[in-house]
């Protein structure tokens, strides 16, 4: 018979003091390609231009000299970003990496819901009135008030408050208030992302295991291929490994059956290609 389960969605812990934890990814805006940083407590954002990903090492490298070693750096499967070289500059700094697959709940949604931010943000402005809207665009965002955390990125990241002056030790206190506030509003907030995940499984999750044979969908072309034996498994990602160190995420996998429901199993087939 069918074997089923209800999958769960997993989520990454909140972060608990300033950059424990960031998220980084690229991006492309008027033909020119973009670093972009993210701090997950603040959401404070930067941004870097490059000219080519194979350079991507020494922009990481560069901003590592501006802020404090992140404890972890996550990111999705872009190949730019899993390369020998910044994950060699990863394990030179400490830094713990984490690839989250695009299709889990907690992938670098943060990045690309700031991408889009910072891409409205710039094209609301003509050239006429700023000659350089990405820029303008960026210190918008990170000074305007957060819907996740309840406060700017720049004043969850900086403690600050233009319009007063406080001494250092209210200022103090004023920041750790804040981050406080912000670090709540975050948990909240994947809880919440947790709920509606969980809501949009259903009974069609398949508990696959490995040895399975399983047709997997061709990126780019929208067609199926010749059924593939599952090499490895990763339930936390909800992914797959097939032949050539491919992965797959559920959504883009399918079980074979047999006519009773059952599904058909390594040794059942009788030439598994992959």
């Amino acid at each position: 018979m069918t074997r089923k389960v209800t999958a769960t969605g997993t989520i990454i812990s909140e972060p608990k003091f300033l950059f424990e934890q960031m998220a980084i990814d690229l991006f492309e805006k008027d033909g020119d390609t973009y670093f972009i940083a993210i701090e997950l407590l603040s959401r404070y954002a930067w941004i870097i231009k490059i000219t080519s990903k194979a350079q991507l090492q020494y922009v990481i490298r560069r901003l590592l000299f501006l802020i404090p070693t992140p404890g972890t750096i996550i990111s999705d499967d872009e190949n730019a970003i899993k390369s020998t070289e910044v994950l060699r500059l990863y394990e030179e700094e400490g830094i713990q990496h984490v690839q989250i697959s695009a299709y889990h709940p907690e992938s670098n949604g943060i990045c690309e819901r700031v991408i889009g931010t910072i891409r409205n943000l710039s094209n609301s402005q003509t050239a006429v009135s700023c000659a350089h809207p990405l820029i303008n665009a960026l210190k918008t965002y990170n000074a305007t008030i957060h819907s996740t955390t309840g406060f700017s990125p720049v004043e969850v990241l900086f403690g600050k408050q233009p319009e007063i002056d406080p001494t250092i030790q209210e200022r103090n206190k004023q920041r750790e208030a804040i981050r406080e506030v912000a670090k709540e509003k975050i948990r909240q907030k994947k809880e919440k992302n947790l709920i509606l995940q969980n809501k949009r499984v259903t009974g069609k999750m398949i508990n696959y295991q490995v040895g399975d044979l399983i047709p997997h969908k061709r990126r780019f072309q929208g067609t199926w291929s010749e059924p593939t034996v599952i090499k490895e498994i990763n339930q936390l990602t909800k992914t797959v490994t097939i032949g050539n160190k491919q992965t797959r995420h559920f959504n883009e996998i399918r079980p074979l059956h047999r006519p009773e429901g059952s599904i058909i199993g390594f040794h059942d087939y009788p030439t598994p290609p992959g």
